[in-house]
């Protein structure tokens, strides 16, 4: 299957040729005890592909190690251990998620080394299709926020 390279925030995603970018955002969110405190505000980049199909893949990605506001509760059907890139992760299936009744596959990824912290789901996708876009995603060199957005960087046939 064709798959495109996009460079989105801090990670180089691996995504099936037919998804597209429907919706980004960049967005600096104030916080008060912060750990650390990155000049009192924490900034969050959003970025969200879907194909004909209706599948859906979304990312958020913040500079610190947790989100600065919550995004609702979640709840879980199934757990399992993943991998983006050679980093190991949970996944899970949930019956709730970000506190409305829904299933999406998700996982969260935490980089300590940069002081940064992502949370990906995807909606209408299989099991196998989610861990393959993880697996085959990369940690990316590191930019400052400024610098993250979600821009496709080179295709790959498969």
């Amino acid at each position: 299957m064709a798959e495109v390279s996009w460079i989105a925030a801090g990670l180089l995603l691996m995504l099936p040729a037919d998804m597209t970018l429907v919706n980004q955002s960049r967005e600096r969110i104030p916080v008060l005890g912060l750990n650390p405190p990155v000049m009192g505000h924490a900034d969050e980049v959003f970025c969200s592909w879907s194909d004909p199909q209706g599948r859906e893949f979304h990312l958020f990605w913040w500079n610190s190690l947790q989100p600065p506001v919550p995004k609702g509760p979640a709840s879980f059907t199934e757990e399992w251990n993943g991998m983006i890139g050679d980093r190991k992760v949970r996944v899970a299936r949930t019956d709730m998620f970000m506190g409305q009744k829904q299933e999406v596959l998700a996982t969260w990824l935490t980089l300590e080394e940069r002081q940064s912290s992502a949370m990906m789901f995807a909606r209408g996708a299989s099991r196998q299709a989610f861990e393959q876009i993880l697996k085959a995603s990369q940690i990316a060199e590191a930019r400052p926020a400024s610098a993250m957005s979600c821009e496709p960087a080179s295709p790959r046939l498969q």
